[in-house]
C-alpha cells in the first residue's frame, strides 16, 4: 500500500489564527471566530497535486515542506511518503485493519483504539490513482453548519439569571425569558471550538498505483512531440520521439490524464518530430509524415496497425503525403489534408479523393492568384489553404486560422461541412503575432487560438461562438501567465486545455483557465526562466 500523508495550515484572514486543514473539504471554520475559508479544487490541485503525480519520485520517509503564497493567504504544506499511522499514538495501521474499515467508513487502531474515518477520493484525485482518504477530521468532513459535537453547558442569563443552554452554535443565546442576548465568553467558547492541532492525513493510492510507484515505470518519457490528439473520454494519441529500451525513437502511444502509458509502439521509420496525427470518430488513428508516401491506420485501443493507405503515384488509394503540410479528420470520418500547393483535398477513410465539399467525385481546380488562397480571401467551398491552420472543433464545424499577419491581428474562419462560410473575423492582438498549431473549439463553439506574438511569447485566444468577441486566455509567464514554451494545444469538449512541448513539457489548464497541472520538466523549466529573469 502507497500512501502519502499531508499537514497543511494557514491564518485566518479576519482574526490571524491557526487554521488547521485536517481534511479535503471545500470550506474550513476558522475555530476562533467561525469564519468560512474556501478551499477550491484548483487550490486543492496547488497544494496537493504534484505530490500525488510524482509519489514514485519521493523516498519513504522523507518529509518536504513548501509555504505557498497566495490571495487568500499564505499555506504551509508539508508530505512524506509514508506508511499510515494512528493519529493518537502513532502505530502503523496495517493494510488489513484499512481494508477492514472500507464498509464503514471508520476503524479503530488497534493499538490504543483510537477511531479514524476513510473514505473515497473524490473524481479529481482518482484521475491520478488516489482512491481513498484517511484520518481525516470528522467534524471538518461534516462542515461548518454541522451541530457541535460537544453536550451542551448550562448557563445563567446575566439579566434574569434564567438557565440557558449554550450548545456552540452561535456566540449569541437569546434568553427564553427575557429575551437578552447573551455572549458566551471567551473560554466557553473555547470549550466548544477549541483550537485543532495541525494532524497529518493520507492519501491511499490503488493497487494499480502501488504496483507503477514501485517499480517507477509507466510515465511517458518523450523527447519530441510531433502532434497530439485528445479522444472524448480524455486519453491523449501521440507521435514523436519516445523513450523506448533506453533510446528514443520514433514512436506513437497513448497516455491517460495522468500522462501514464496506455501503450506505446516504437521503432517507426518516419522523423518523428514532423510526423502527424488524427482521430477518426471510428476509434483509429491516421498517422503519417511528409517524408513518406504511405498513411498508417491504428486502433486507438492497443496501437496495432489495421491498415495502410499508400500515397505512390498510380496506386489506389492515392492519399497524397509527400510534402503534405497538415490533416484533420472531419465529424464523418472523412479526411480533410492540406497537401502540397496548398491544395485543400478530401479523401474518404480508406483514402480514396472525393469532392472537397458535397458529394462525388473532386473537383477541377483551376489556377488561382495565390493571394486568394490565404484566409481572408478564402470564400465558399474553398479549394486552397494558403498560409492556415485548420481544425475540426467538437462543435462540429471546420476552422482555419491564419499563420501570419504583417498587422498586430489574428485572422479565423468558421466553416460548416458543406463549405458554407459561416463568418470570418479578424482581431486586434496589440502586437504582431503569429499562429501555431491548429484552432481548437469545445462542444459550445467557443474557439481557441494559439499564437506567437513578436517577443517570441506565447499566448492563447478565446473567441466567442459567433466570432464576434476575442480575449486573451493564457498568456506567458513573463505577461503574468501561466503559459510557459508548450507549443502543442488540444482542447477537450469541455474547454480543458492541454499544452505540450518537447522533453516531457506538459501544462493543463481547466475550463476556467486555473491551472490544474505542470509536469516536472515544465517546472524545471519555469525555475530556469525565473532564475534568468533574476539575474538580468
Amino acid at each position: 500500500m502507497v500512501t502519502l500523508g499531508f499537514e497543511i495550515a494557514t491564518q485566518c484572514r479576519a482574526c490571524g489564527n491557526l487554521i488547521a486543514i485536517n481534511s479535503l473539504v471545500p470550506v474550513v471554520a476558522c475555530p476562533t471566530c467561525l469564519r468560512p475559508h474556501e478551499l477550491r479544487q484548483d487550490r486543492w490541485l496547488m497544494l496537493i497535486g504534484d505530490p500525488v503525480r510524482d509519489v514514485a519520485s519521493y523516498a519513504p520517509n522523507t518529509q518536504q515542506s513548501t509555504p505557498f503564497n497566495t490571495e487568500d493567504g499564505t499555506y504551509q504544506r508539508s508530505f512524506r511518503k509514508a506508511d499510515a499511522a494512528c493519529a493518537r499514538c502513532q502505530a502503523p495501521l496495517s493494510p488489513q485493519v484499512v481494508s477492514g474499515a472500507w464498509s464503514r467508513g471508520s476503524g479503530a487502531c488497534g493499538a490504543c483504539g483510537a477511531p479514524f474515518v476513510l473514505r473515497a477520493a473524490p473524481p479529481f484525485l482518482q484521475t491520478f490513482g488516489v482512491n481513498a482518504l484517511l484520518g481525516e477530521d470528522p467534524d471538518q468532513i461534516a462542515g461548518p453548519g454541522s451541530a457541535a459535537s460537544r453536550e451542551p453547558v448550562p448557563l445563567s442569563c446575566s439579566k434574569c439569571g434564567g438557565s440557558l443552554r449554550a450548545d456552540g452554535r452561535s456566540r449569541l443565546v437569546r434568553c427564553q425569558f427575557c429575551n437578552q442576548d447573551q455572549y458566551l465568553p471567551d473560554d466557553l467558547w473555547r470549550h466548544f471550538h477549541p483550537a485543532k492541532p495541525v494532524v497529518r492525513w493520507y492519501a491511499l493510492f490503488s493497487e494499480q498505483v502501488a504496483q507503477a510507484q514501485v517499480a517507477t515505470t509507466g510515465a511517458a518519457d518523450w523527447e519530441e512531440l510531433g502532434d497530439v490528439v485528445l479522444d472524448a473520454q480524455g486519453f491523449l494519441y501521440c507521435v514523436g520521439e519516445h523513450r523506448s529500451g533506453g533510446d528514443y525513437s520514433s514512436s506513437v502511444w497513448c497516455m491517460g490524464p495522468d500522462l501514464r502509458i496506455r501503450w506505446l509502439r516504437s521503432g517507426f521509420k518516419f522523423d518523428g518530430g514532423d510526423a502527424h496525427i488524427s482521430i477518426f470518430p471510428s476509434g483509429h488513428l491516421l498517422v503519417w509524415s511528409p517524408d513518406k508516401k504511405v498513411a498508417l491506420v491504428l486502433n486507438c485501443s492497443d496501437g496495432n496497425t489495421v491498415g495502410k493507405l499508400s500515397g505512390n503515384p498510380g496506386e489506389m488509394p492515392a492519399l497524397e503525403t509527400a510534402e503534405a503540410e497538415q490533416s484533420v479528420v472531419d465529424t464523418d470520418g472523412t479526411i480533410l489534408m492540406v497537401a502540397s500547393g496548398s491544395r485543400l483535398l478530401r479523401y474518404t477513410p480508406m483514402g480514396q479523393p472525393i469532392a472537397t465539399w458535397g458529394q462525388g467525385p473532386r473537383e477541377p481546380r483551376a489556377p488561382e492568384d495565390e493571394e486568394a488562397h490565404v484566409v481572408s480571401r478564402m470564400g465558399k467551398r474553398p479549394l486552397y489553404a494558403m498560409a492556415a491552420r485548420m481544425g475540426v472543433g467538437w462543435d462540429g464545424f471546420l476552422y482555419f486560422q491564419g499563420v501570419y499577419s504583417t498587422n498586430p491581428t489574428f485572422e479565423l474562419v468558421k466553416y460548416d461541412r458543406n463549405g458554407n462560410k459561416l463568418w470570418f473575423s479578424e482581431f486586434a492582438t496589440g502586437i504582431e503575432s503569429w499562429g501555431r498549431g491548429r484552432p481548437c473549439a469545445d462542444v459550445q463553439g467557443c474557439v481557441f487560438v494559439f499564437t506567437m506574438l513578436d517577443n517570441d511569447l506565447p499566448c492563447i485566444w478565446r473567441v466567442d461562438p459567433r466570432g464576434k468577441a476575442c480575449q486573451p486566455w493564457l498568456m506567458h509567464q513573463q505577461r503574468g501567465g501561466a503559459l510557459g514554451s508548450e507549443d502543442k494545444m488540444v482542447v477537450a469538449p469541455n474547454g480543458m486545455i492541454w499544452m505540450f512541448g518537447s522533453n516531457g513539457a506538459a501544462r493543463c489548464f481547466g475550463p476556467d483557465a486555473r491551472v490544474i497541472y505542470i509536469s516536472p520538466a515544465s517546472r524545471g523549466a519555469d525555475e530556469a526562466v525565473r532564475r534568468e529573469a533574476d539575474i538580468e
